[in-house]
């Protein structure tokens, strides 16, 4: 059996003070902290006692850090030029503090396409290449593998939805250790047979994230609370002999350890 190396999204928003945080990751025996770039902890508005507290927890820790790039007010497919050029200047910052801290995946999301603008969804992926090109040659040059990740169903159309568009742009950038991140919550509120979708992407997938919900919307419930099988998760995740980091996105510690004793139960 594959060990399955978990860990928690630090999440925007999150009540517990960092160091609890990182501290709590490991008295439940998390090996994987991912942390979400938004307020306050985005570059560059993140102030030198926020960074330094980050830092010298995670030199005193055996948790391994990622960084997840923030996602509100960013949109790397805009047709607004000035929107989409502040929002890849912001994740090239992400990037500098994914290298400051140790870390070497940064997860980011492809951008959507306004509900208005939905017949333009072509030109809105072509224009989240041309930011990924740039995105991902950036982080390349320092030793940073974007991880992209797919998006749920919503009123506007992301660009990275189903598992074909999905496969495709990160086929097209894997010269440039781009990887795929496949969020199973994500995947269910768009109906996506999950088994397909695991066995196409194995060969570029380096991080997955695992919440539950009941298919209509992006709830982030504990696993086994919703709809999703997530016994044929685990055995797919093992099929594949996927070893990299699989991220908790849960809210408190109580649904954290609901999953990792239902992960212990299941695997």
């Amino acid at each position: 059996m594959t060990p399955i190396r978990l860990g928690a999204s630090y999440f925007n928003g999150c009540p517990i003070p960092f160091p609890e945080f990182l501290g709590m990751c490991q008295e439940l025996g998390l090996e994987h902290i991912e942390i979400q770039l938004e307020p306050p902890i985005t570059p560059p508005d993140i102030d030198h006692t926020t960074k330094t507290t980050i830092l010298d927890s995670l030199g005193s820790a055996s948790v391994i850090p990622t960084t997840h790039a923030p996602y509100d007010d960013i949109n790397l497919s805009s047709f607004k030029e000035r929107i989409r050029r502040a929002s890849l200047d912001i994740l090239k910052e992400c990037v500098d503090f994914t290298v400051e801290i140790g870390a070497s995946i940064l997860v980011v999301h492809g951008g959507s396409c306004s509900i208005n603008q939905i017949s333009k969804h072509d030109n809105a992926i072509q224009r989240f290449r041309a930011s990924l090109l740039e995105l991902a040659m950036y982080a390349h040059d320092r030793g940073v593998r974007i991880g992209l990740e797919n998006k749920q169903i919503g009123l506007d159309r992301e660009v990275i939805l189903f598992p074909d568009e999905h496969h495709e742009v990160v086929h097209e950038f894997a010269d440039f250790d781009v990887g795929a991140v496949i969020d199973v919550g994500h995947a269910n509120t768009a109906g996506i047979a999950l088994g397909e979708y695991f066995e196409q992407m194995q060969s570029y997938l380096i991080e997955v994230h695992l919440h539950d919900n009941n298919g209509t919307s992006d709830e982030h419930m504990t696993l086994g609370n919703g709809t999703i099988d997530f016994k044929s998760v685990l055995n797919m995740l093992d099929r594949i002999q996927f070893d990299g980091p699989v991220i908790l996105e849960l809210d408190t510690r109580e649904d954290l350890e609901s999953a990792i004793a239902f992960i212990e139960s299941n695997s």
